[in-house]
């Protein structure tokens, strides 16, 4: 049987998924990541979601040209208003700005008795998906990186905390920058890549802040804060870089 090919965000996020009964993929588009987990056979069924009709249809056609259809719901909705009546044991939602995500994220606060695994890819404002997982009571259990074309894409994957650990301190600037996963080959490669890039970013806008006369001290001194720690961690990784050579 024919495999879907998959870009190398889409299949790092195929990776992180690994093995389960049924995943729900939200915000589907064409379907590529639920017909290459049912060809692989790591999934046993798959819900694919959109809120637009376009997306549901072109993904029944992959699904179908890759012989998987009939182990595949599509469903029209909005977010998760009708995935979560399905219990899907884990969520992928990729491709979408942060907030969006936190967005889509929010019936999950309305439920207990509901606790998928969620994969979330945002293109935008990680912060806001980091915070909003917090705010569910949901453990961020690794971010991984990933490259593609010139970008480099987080891949957050967690679990809802059950009680039995102690909830993480919410802390600002980590959920600004978040706590890379060094244990993956790729995500330690890029790290140093992606810290000096959001370090560029917050220079700017500390610079910016400092220039304007209107500016929020707490603005100010949270931007300061972050820039103290991106500078540490990149230190920290040219320290050990250096102790490879030696």
């Amino acid at each position: 049987m024919k495999v879907p090919v998959l870009s190398p965000r889409l299949k790092k996020i195929a990776d992180s998924v690994g093995t389960a009964d049924n995943i729900a993929d939200v915000g589907t588009d064409h379907g590529l990541l639920p017909a290459y987990l049912l060809v692989k056979e790591m999934v046993r069924h798959a819900y694919a979601s959109d809120i637009n009709e376009g997306p549901l249809t072109a993904a029944k056609r992959t699904l179908s040209s890759f012989g998987v259809s009939d182990k595949a719901d599509l469903i029209l909705c909005d977010g998760l208003t009708d995935v979560l009546r399905f219990n899907p044991e884990k969520i992928v939602i990729a491709g979408m700005g942060g907030e969006t995500i936190a967005g889509i994220l929010e019936p999950l606060k309305k439920t207990t008795e509901l606790s998928p695994s969620l994969f979330l890819q945002p293109m935008s404002k990680k912060e806001k998906v980091r915070e909003c997982l917090y705010d569910l009571g949901y453990t961020i259990d690794k971010e991984l990186l990933c490259g593609e074309d010139d970008r480099i894409y987080n891949i957050i994957i967690a679990s809802r905390n059950d009680g039995t650990a102690d909830s993480p301190r919410k802390d600002d600037v980590m959920l600004y920058i978040g706590d890379i996963d060094r244990s993956d080959e790729e995500s330690a490669e890029l790290e140093k890549e992606y810290l000096s890039r959001l370090l560029e970013k917050t220079e700017k806008r500390y610079k910016g802040l400092k220039a304007s006369d209107k500016s929020d001290k707490g603005e100010m001194e949270f931007s300061y804060r972050c820039l103290c720690e991106l500078k540490s961690r990149i230190k920290r990784i040219e320290a050990d870089e250096e102790r490879r050579i030696i």
